[in-house]
């Protein structure tokens, strides 16, 4: 969600004017996150955190547990912390949930935005009760990793926001239903940063004889599939001797990773890059970006790979 789109969800509110409520001051916007690890709604948090005008909105951020690399792109910004450890029904969440709802009415929030599912589960029902004027959840996955109480327990939460930030259709239609008839649904698709077109126009001219074959993913679930990529770069590699494989992520999976790519006689052919920031550098040096993940919304990778001009080969 941009700014324009903040601005006019926030404008009006059962047919009231939402600001302020202190007279001349810009509305207070709360951005809330799981965490910040490298990963597509990790980005577009911090996308739209750099994109709202100061001058409009006030920006207060939040999160579950400030971990994760990307927290640095956030510069000095200060991120509240309000942890679950382990999950809703704990003591330590019930005391977030009262440190929240004391940080939202001391702050004078008027537009609460959660991003992922445990910040959906904390923030939208305590916004509510501390009476944020506008709360607007997310779904930025297609909820299928989700176990049915898991899912049962979000769209009870959705039930409350005034609005459900989708960024893909068939995130919306798994969640809400093929017409769309919940009138909450915003679908907004994800933004990509600037600088994925800039790699696009220094890009160099494609390789002829040797290639470059990359996968950009957390290795935190057997759902993004490196595991298929893996064997197929193997028997690539006999037909392309040439070739070689990047993987850009980590996760706990990583250290069984590597030792498939060893298994498989390929180890000097793949290089397991880590969890990494530079991607649009890492761009330039791919000839083809895969991504081989049963369970999708609108991934990052596509869009940053198309602005790049890198050629993509997905699962559907």
């Amino acid at each position: 969600m941009n700014s324009a789109d903040l601005a006019g969800t926030m404008s009006r509110r059962n047919g009231a004017a939402v600001d302020d409520d202190r007279t001349g001051y810009p509305p207070t916007v709360f951005l809330m996150a799981n965490e910040f690890a490298t990963g597509g709604t990790e980005k577009q948090f911090i996308i739209l955190a750099r994109a709202l005008q100061r001058a409009k909105f006030n920006l207060c951020l939040g999160c579950i547990r400030r971990r994760g690399s990307l927290s640095d792109a956030l510069g000095a910004e200060p991120i509240a912390e309000f942890p679950l450890d382990g999950g809703v029904a704990t003591a330590t969440s019930l005391l977030s949930a009262r440190a929240l709802a004391r940080y939202l009415r001391r702050h004078h929030v008027t537009v609460a935005h959660s991003f992922s599912f445990y910040s959906n589960l904390l923030m939208i029902p305590i916004a509510r009760l501390a009476g944020v004027p506008v709360v607007i959840g997310s779904q930025q996955q297609l909820g299928d990793l989700l176990t049915p109480r898991q899912r049962y327990v979000q769209q009870t939460c959705f039930r409350l926001c005034d609005r459900v930030v989708c960024n893909s259709r068939a995130s919306a239609e798994l969640v809400f239903g093929p017409r769309l008839a919940n009138e909450k649904v915003v679908i907004i698709p994800n933004a990509v940063s600037p600088e994925f077109f800039r790699t696009g126009e220094a890009r160099p001219s494609p390789k002829t004889t040797t290639g470059t074959v990359g996968l950009i993913g957390r290795m935190n679930t057997r759902a993004k599939n490196h595991e298929p990529f893996l064997r197929a770069a193997a028997r690539l590699s006999g037909q392309l001797p040439s070739t070689q494989f990047l993987l850009v992520g980590d996760g706990p999976l990583l250290n069984e990773l590597e030792q498939l790519a060893q298994n498989l006689g390929i180890a000097s052919r793949v290089s397991f890059l880590g969890e990494r920031t530079d991607v649009s550098d890492i761009l330039t040096r791919l000839d083809i970006l895969a991504l081989t993940s049963s369970s999708e919304s609108s991934p990052n990778e596509i869009g940053e790979a198309m602005a790049a001009g890198v050629p993509v080969v997905a699962t559907v």
